[in-house]
């Protein structure tokens, strides 16, 4: 019980974390990671049916919604950090890694390395939703604040 305690406390951390890119650039009420998240879920759970490839639906889903997960731990680093992505790549495993065996489940360090290593259909299909996602948060806050660069 305490680790799943633990394990509700990181999810709930993720509510806090901004997007360090938005908060970078001075964007008012920046997204935090579960906004992010969720929406790229979303995205995800709604495209997958549309994909032309046959994907693993559930697989897209779920790694949809741990691809930022490590962020709960070691907060989200952008390139701008200076921050090697060696370095990054090794704290985001190590974060994963802490989570597989806090909830003793390898089953979302194994999807997040699939998503990371980007060779499944369905983790390709989950970055580029990811991205699709950040793309238009961007033009959400563009509309909203012009200034905004």
């Amino acid at each position: 019980m305490k680790n799943l305690f633990r394990f509700a406390q990181l999810l709930m951390n993720l509510k806090q974390v901004k997007r360090k890119g938005w908060v970078m650039r001075a964007v008012q009420n920046a997204e935090s990671v579960a906004d992010h998240t969720f929406c790229v879920s979303l995205l995800t759970l709604v495209l997958s049916r549309h994909h032309p490839e046959s994907l693993d639906r559930e697989k897209c889903i779920a790694m949809a919604l741990i691809h930022d997960l490590a962020e709960s731990i070691i907060g989200d680093i952008t390139p701008h950090d200076g921050v090697s992505i060696e370095e990054k790549q090794r704290q985001e495993h190590q974060a994963m890694q802490e989570i597989a065996d806090l909830i003793d489940n390898d089953e979302v360090l194994l999807l997040w390395q699939e998503y990371e290593a980007a060779r499944t259909p369905e983790a390709r299909f989950v970055k580029s939703l990811d991205k699709l996602e950040t793309l238009i948060q961007a033009f959400a806050y563009e509309q909203q604040q012009p200034d905004v660069s």
